[in-house]
C-alpha cells in the first residue's frame, strides 16, 4: 500500500480484544483513508466482526472528495459488523467531516460514532483502556541505545 508523501499511519490489530486501532498522521486523501481501512480489513488477524478506532487526531488536512466518500464507506460497511470510531481533532472541519461519515455509515445500518478523544472512544465501545497489545507508542530507548546512538 502506498499512501499519499505528506501522510502515514502505523497500526494493530488485537484477535484477543476483538478490536482494531489504526492512527494517520499528515494530510490525508480520501485515497489514503481508503487504502487505510482496506489495509486493515486485509490483515490476517483483522475479523469482520472486530471493532475499529480509526484515530485521526494527528492528521493535519483531510483531502477528501464528494467521490471518495462513497469508496470508503462500502469498505468500512459492506461485511463488517463491528462497531468504527472515529476519533478527530477539535477542528470544526474535521468534525464535521468525521460526523457526517458516522452520520452516513448509521443510516446505512452500520454501528460508528464520532469522538475527540482515545478515551471517548473507548468508552463508545464500552472498555475503558486500550489493550497492551494495541500500544502504539514506539518503544523507549534504553539507556544503553541512547548511548550508542550518540
Amino acid at each position: 500500500m502506498r499512501l499519499g508523501p505528506e501522510s502515514a499511519f502505523v497500526y494493530r490489530v488485537d484477535p484477543g480484544s476483538r478490536l482494531a486501532l489504526a492512527r494517520m498522521t499528515g494530510r490525508l486523501s480520501g485515497e489514503d483513508m481508503l487504502a487505510i481501512v482496506e489495509t486493515v480489513h486485509e490483515d490476517p488477524d483483522w475479523e469482520s466482526d472486530f471493532d475499529a478506532i480509526w484515530d485521526c487526531s494527528r492528521v493535519s488536512a483531510h483531502i477528501v472528495l464528494p467521490t471518495d466518500v462513497g469508496p470508503i464507506l462500502r469498505e468500512t460497511i459492506e461485511g463488517q459488523t463491528g462497531r468504527d470510531v472515529l476519533v478527530e481533532s477539535r477542528s470544526l472541519g474535521e468534525s464535521l467531516f468525521s460526523k457526517m461519515l458516522a452520520l452516513t455509515a448509521r443510516v446505512r445500518g452500520k454501528e460508528a460514532h464520532s469522538c475527540h478523544t482515545l478515551a471517548d472512544a473507548l468508552a463508545v465501545l464500552d472498555r475503558t483502556e486500550l489493550p497492551p497489545a494495541l500500544d502504539l507508542a514506539p518503544p523507549k530507548a534504553t539507556e544503553r541505545e541512547r548511548e550508542q546512538a550518540s
